[in-house]
């Protein structure tokens, strides 16, 4: 029996080592580093099943599962989400779990299997999107508000991070200061003790 190929997509290597590590021994693995190149590979490769990350570069996992809903031939591959933040999935798109299953951060082998399991028996039953109606504007997709919403989150988790790393580096640099003060003393301390004694020997 063929081995399924799974494609893993997500910017952390230490988490796609972990994924990998937890799938069954019947599986062959593909791996992608960010959203673009992970939706190049499911076009190309057609995996029996796409494990993402929801928050990446240049292209995060909602845009990669709203690109792959606009293609018939890709609507059956099974999809595992994987982020810390279901609330927000939940509150701002709750249907979409028909498309994809959710895995919420951190996770476990049983779990993994869970919703592997969970994600191919909804790819059985997915049907395409309906179409618009040519009489009614085309409301936008709940996919890409909550695309969009991600996007600005990750922007602000990106201005969160840069601002929070600056903060380390100011700290480092009174840090360096502080133990340059020091040895400044020390020295001041050792020249101060030298004159004295010189002195007193005069």
């Amino acid at each position: 029996m063929a081995a399924q190929k799974v494609l893993i997509v997500d910017d952390s290597k230490l988490m796609r080592l972990q994924v990998k590590e937890m799938l069954p021994g019947n599986m062959s693995v593909i791996e992608a580093i960010d959203g673009a190149e992970g939706f190049e590979l499911v076009c190309q490769e057609h995996p029996q099943l796409l494990i993402l990350d929801c928050f990446m570069p240049k292209m995060n996992g909602w845009q990669v599962v709203n690109k792959m809903l606009s293609y018939p031939e890709l609507l059956k591959i099974p999809v595992v989400l994987m982020s810390g933040r279901e609330d927000d999935v939940q509150e701002n798109a709750p249907e979409l779990f028909d498309y994809f299953e959710f895995l919420s951060k951190p996770f476990d082998r049983a779990l993994l299997i869970q919703a592997i399991k969970k994600a191919m028996a909804k790819a059985k039953h997915r049907k395409e999107l309906p179409k618009p109606s040519p009489a009614a504007p085309p409301a936008p997709h709940a996919l890409e508000m909550v695309s969009m919403a991600a996007t600005v989150s990750l922007d602000a988790t990106t201005m969160l991070q840069k601002l929070q790393s600056e903060v380390e580096e100011l700290r480092q640099q009174n840090a360096d200061l502080r133990a340059e003060m020091k040895q400044v003393k020390q020295q001041v301390a050792q020249i101060t003790k030298i004159v004295r004694q010189s002195m007193s020997r005069v």
